[in-house]
């Protein structure tokens, strides 16, 4: 499905369009009218950005990417460099890993090992068991439904298997039932979007399961509603549940959703609001990682806030979306509608050729602020920039030193006009790292990844 067509990554808070829909750019020239599939996978990926920055389940992903930033900067040297995290303690270590588990867990999707058949066209759920996968002392921090399952392919074989239904799955299914409703909302006669079962339509199997025809905006609030949860996917038999009986009694399931989905942001709103109030705490807004911080922070707090108003405001934004389309005809109107108005996010727009070849692609922002100086595009990119650092370093359970990260291109490599990309492309190319270094920039000047790498210092050497 949208693989090939575009992505997003929590940490880097922008979407991936491919070279299929070459919908942006700076430059002037004719586009490709965008179509309405190529909205629909558009706005699959925004909403996985407004999730990341408006719901709670998104936030505290954030949360646990910064914990882990912390805990890297204790393993630089004055060098600059990570000496990895063989200084840690056992209880530190064992700290570590679990947070390690908690990031792979809420970003993996789950592939089922089907020897039999390869491309199911239905799944149907025989049964579901919430088991915790990761757990810290009694509490339970991720859950995943262990389901067992019969698979059908297109010519009738099937297959029994046990697949396992966590947040990633949530997040996909969702983004995948808006995206077809967005399309089937601008075109009355557009099939449905084609999408494998997994990671996509998994979760309209569990409803199936829990509640038997249950209407597409139903699950989609259900689905919503679990992400207002630290742990979403142990609240949907729950959510499901509470469905099922408004259905029974008369009542719109919607409603009641809705209802439960309110309660729950009220209950939780102190809470996020002292997390929100420590982080502005905790970064100084006179540095750039403060800034950033301090940029983010009011982003997700709006987005918060909009969810606590509104808290399925997705169906607003398909309504939006459909007046914007039928008075304009003008589908990247529609796009803006969409997001601009809401909370904006940025677009690498790739393009055919080479990923050598320098400003290949086009990073563009929609904030309207982003003429300000300095740019809150440029602080969003040096956190980006941190949490890439931070990746590269990290195996399944402990930091490695930087001689041993993960060599791979800066996540700007291919939209870069900075000297140091003409003159030193193969740090670029495979050791962002090394743009620290001041003898590849003129006086006090550096690049994201450069910032990134200073600030990534402990204090006392950043300072």
């Amino acid at each position: 499905m949208k693989q090939s067509v575009a992505t997003y990554l929590p940490e880097s808070m922008i979407i991936t369009l491919k070279p299929t829909y070459h919908l942006f750019s700076l430059q002037s020239g004719s586009l490709e009218a965008p179509s309405e599939g190529a909205l629909g996978f558009l706005f699959h990926e925004y909403l996985h950005f407004l999730h990341n920055v408006s719901t709670v389940s998104g936030f505290f992903g954030f949360l646990n990417a910064l914990s882990a930033w912390r805990a890297f900067r204790r393993t630089v040297q004055p060098n600059g460099f990570s000496a990895g995290s063989k200084s840690f303690s056992q209880p530190e270590l064992l700290e570590l890993e679990k947070l390690f588990l908690v990031h792979r867990a809420n970003r993996s999707v789950f592939r089922p090992d089907f020897q039999a058949i390869s491309n199911p066209v239905h799944v149907r759920i025989t049964s579901a068991l919430p088991i915790g996968e990761v757990v810290a002392a009694s509490e339970t921090l991720v859950t995943r439904l262990h389901c067992a399952v019969i698979a059908t392919e297109a010519g009738g074989s099937t297959e029994e298997e046990l697949v396992k239904v966590g947040t990633p799955e949530i997040l996909e299914g969702v983004a995948y039932l808006l995206q077809d409703r967005l399309v089937q909302s601008l075109d009355l006669l557009a099939s449905p979007t084609p999408a494998p079962w997994f990671p996509y339509r998994i979760t309209e199997s569990l409803a199936e399961f829990y509640c038997p025809g249950l209407s597409v905006d139903a699950t989609i609030a259900v689905l919503l509603a679990s992400l207002q949860t630290c742990d979403a996917p142990i609240a949907l038999p729950r959510l499901f549940e509470i469905a099922a009986t408004a259905i029974a009694n008369g009542k719109d399931p919607c409603t009641e959703l809705r209802n439960e989905a309110s309660e729950v942001s009220k209950e939780q709103q102190p809470l996020l609001n002292n997390y929100l109030a420590d982080l502005l705490v905790e970064f100084d807004n006179s540095s750039l990682i403060g800034r950033a911080i301090h940029f983010i922070v009011p982003m997700v707090a709006v987005g918060l806030a909009r969810r606590l108003l509104d808290p399925f405001l997705e169906f607003g934004l398909l309504q939006r979306a459909k007046r914007t389309y039928q008075s304009t005809q003008n589908l990247e109107e529609t796009f803006k509608s969409l997001t601009v108005e809401l909370l904006p996010c940025a677009v690498l727009q790739e393009r055919d050729g080479s990923a050598d070849t320098i400003m290949r692609d086009e990073l563009l922002t929609f904030h309207v602020s982003a003429l300000d100086t300095p740019s809150p595009e440029d602080q969003m990119r040096i956190v980006h920039s941190i949490f890439d650092l931070v990746s590269r370093h990290m195996s399944s359970k402990e930091f490695v030193p930087t001689e041993y990260a993960n060599a791979r291109p800066c996540p700007f490599y291919t939209c870069c006009n900075l000297s140091l990309r003409h003159t030193n492309p193969g740090i670029c190319a495979k050791k962002p790292w090394e743009s620290v270094n001041p003898k590849y920039w003129p006086p006090e000047s550096t690049c994201w990844y450069g910032a990134a790498m200073k600030l990534t210092r402990p204090p006392a050497l950043a300072a």
